[in-house]
């Protein structure tokens, strides 16, 4: 042990200024990179996000389709085992006196570094930069439109029947041929509409549940999209009424989509064109949700006029999401708020967490264009 802790010693303060120097130069690489990136949106559209991310996406899924449990789920579970194991290693050389604790937290605080370093360039480039490409609106031509007081009435009582309209009770439990089929009929909305998602002809990866779905729940996350893996995975213990837009939204994701809005809206337009009714009726309650919670903040009296629009069923999923989340609602939940936060800041996402909401305008905006004889 003696022998081990000596050539650790001799070989970590002989490296140390080099992978310092390295793992700094490394973060600014990265700093340097998005800071491009940022100025050329176009440039990112065209010669990343069209054409350098499909090859990307269509080589993890083929590796990812192999497996039909979660590998980001195990990677994180692995990680978490490994580092265990070295802190509790730590601490029984520190106490036995053979290193000192200032060695061993200079050591780490390099590792932690070299990796943290090393995982922010590797997740620059195999997915990162989308957060620089062109804006969605751009790309679908969607002119950036305001509506009054009066059309955005209109446009709650059309979401609200539509949502009426669609409407059919959730299953109460999934099971692998529910969800397939589900998988089937979302990724089949996303190739029957190539004009919306570019990147049709890629064969993507199937999303996966979450073993661990209620961590995520107490976090109060309904799905994350794996970058390293290229993997869209859910929370299964989520509401029946919000699944199909939850796994939408991270197909999004997967497909180079990064802004949370953008994922939501395209999520939005793939379930309501799909043809399935539940898949369709998820969809409608999202932007029905949205859209009525601005509505609110304009007219609060007006909006408990045209919320009784809304029938029984809906009503009642409504509440079971309500209910769900509340129920769950934590100091964790509020941890995970707050990373979520700091990651979308630091993609230069000026918003962070309010992006989610920000689907609004790109809602507004789709329906002023799309139907400017109606709203």
């Amino acid at each position: 042990m003696k022998r081990h802790i000596s050539t650790f010693k001799k070989n970590f303060l002989a490296n140390k200024r080099l992978r310092w120097k390295v793992s700094l130069g490394l973060f600014l690489l990265v700093y340097t990179i998005q800071s491009i990136a940022s100025k050329c949106p176009d440039a990112v559209e065209i010669h990343y996000s069209r054409t350098i991310y499909p090859y990307i996406i269509q080589t993890l899924s083929l590796f990812n389709r192999l497996f039909f449990f979660s590998l980001a789920e195990l990677v994180v579970a692995l990680t978490a085992t490994l580092i265990t194991i070295v802190i509790a290693r730590d601490i029984v050389w520190i106490s036995k006196g053979r290193v000192s604790y200032k060695e061993f937290l200079s050591c780490r605080l390099l590792n932690l570094s070299e990796l943290l370093a090393t995982s922010f360039l590797i997740f620059l480039l195999i997915w990162g930069l989308n957060y620089a490409r062109r804006p969605l609106s751009d790309n679908l031509a969607l002119k950036k439109r305001q509506m009054s007081e009066k059309q955005l009435e209109q446009l709650c009582r059309f979401l609200i029947d539509q949502v009426n309209r669609n409407y059919c009770q959730p299953p109460t439990e999934f099971d692998s041929k529910k969800m397939a089929d589900i998988y089937h009929k979302i990724e089949l909305s996303y190739q029957q509409n190539p004009e919306l998602i570019p990147l049709s002809k890629v064969e993507y990866g199937q999303p996966k549940p979450i073993i661990s779905s209620h961590i995520f729940t107490l976090l109060g996350i309904s799905g994350i999209y794996s970058p390293f893996t290229g993997e869209p995975n859910f929370n299964r213990e989520q509401p029946a009424s919000e699944l199909p837009f939850s796994i939408a939204h991270e197909k999004a994701h997967q497909r180079g989509f990064a802004l949370e809005d953008e994922a939501n809206f395209i999520a939005f337009l793939v379930c309501i064109k799909s043809s399935d009714a539940y898949i369709r009726y998820c969809g409608y309650l999202m932007a029905m949700r949205h859209i009525l919670a601005t509505f609110y903040l304009i007219d609060p009296e007006k909006y408990k006029e045209v919320v009784k629009l809304i029938e029984i069923g809906p009503k009642e999923d409504l509440r079971e999401s309500t209910a769900f989340w509340n129920q769950h609602h934590s100091q964790l939940t509020e941890l995970s708020e707050a990373i979520n936060n700091s990651y979308l800041k630091a993609n230069r996402v000026k918003s962070g967490i309010d992006n989610y909401d920000e689907v609004v305008q790109l809602l507004i905006s789709y329906y002023a264009n799309t139907f400017p004889n109606n709203f």
